[in-house]
């Protein structure tokens, strides 16, 4: 009996392994059956599968809008010109209708450069540059013609008289008729007088456009573009939209320094009918 007690214990742990074995396996194929399929781009423990990367998207620009009438599109708005931005008066999410002020840049400095071009316009038109005031430079020729204007006039005014005198002669009996020769001379100093006179604005003429084109005009139209410049500039501190539409986002604060053409706002607006073609 004491012999066949190794032999039974010896059994017993041969079993036990099996046993355990048999676990093992069929552990393995649970596991191997229920392990979830890996997602892209997750980490699951130390194994990363990476996800294969997409398509660029194209460029929203005009082209890409290709939805139906009702739709909307982003509008990026902003001053034409850079300063200090003094009001931001719509909030993210705000509607906003034609022509409402969306924001403000600090007025002074554009105020001073429209009171400096006026100075420099007047500056201009004080020293001279009025146009009337100035020596025609057809001065020359414009004497000439005003002489032969006035030696038609004398010509024609005694042609005249001569004519007006002989008919008073002719009204009294003085006088049988009145010579042909007389109508004559009066019409043909009348015809002189008439081209003396177009020669005489004509040669004004020519002395006004060399006028006009020499550097006392060219200054005046400098000083009153610099005017308009700045008069434009000064509206333009004042930001308004360009239709209706819902901000979406603002892209400046109030003391913000901006430069031309920086977006401020993006506006939700209609879509263009002309871009959905």
């Amino acid at each position: 009996m004491a012999d066949n007690e190794p032999d039974k214990g010896k059994k017993t742990t041969a079993q036990t392994l099996i046993f355990a074995a048999i676990l093992l396996i069929l552990s393995l194929q649970l596991y191997i059956i229920t392990k979830p399929n890996p997602q892209p781009g997750i980490s699951h423990g130390l194994e990363t599968k990476i996800a294969p990367a997409l398509p660029a998207s194209p460029p929203h620009t005009a082209e890409t809008h290709n939805a139906p009438a009702g739709d909307t599109e982003e509008l990026p708005v902003g001053f034409t010109v850079g300063g200090r931005v003094t009001q931001m008066l719509f909030a993210e999410g705000a509607s906003v209708r034609q022509g409402d002020i969306l924001a403000t840049l600090d007025k002074e400095p554009f105020e001073k450069a429209l009171a400096g071009a006026k100075a420099r316009l007047q500056e201009a038109q004080d020293q001279g540059s009025n146009l009337d005031n100035l020596p025609n430079p057809n001065f020359a020729a414009i004497e000439e013609a005003r002489a032969q204007v006035e030696a038609a006039q004398h010509i024609y005014d005694v042609a005249h008289e001569e004519l007006v005198k002989r008919r008073g002669l002719l009204v009294s009996g003085q006088l049988d008729n009145v010579y042909d020769n007389d109508v004559q001379n009066e019409h043909d100093a009348a015809l002189d007088l008439q081209r003396a006179e177009r020669k005489l604005i004509h040669e004004k003429k020519i002395g006004r456009q060399a006028l006009e084109e020499s550097g006392y005009a060219a200054a005046i139209r400098i000083a009153r573009n610099h005017v308009s410049d700045a008069e434009s500039d000064l509206a333009d501190t004042e930001l308004l939209a360009p239709g209706p539409g819902v901000i979406l986002s603002r892209n400046a604060e109030i003391g913000d320094n901006v430069a031309p053409g920086a977006t401020v706002y993006v506006l939700s607006v209609p879509a263009n009918p002309l871009s959905q073609h």
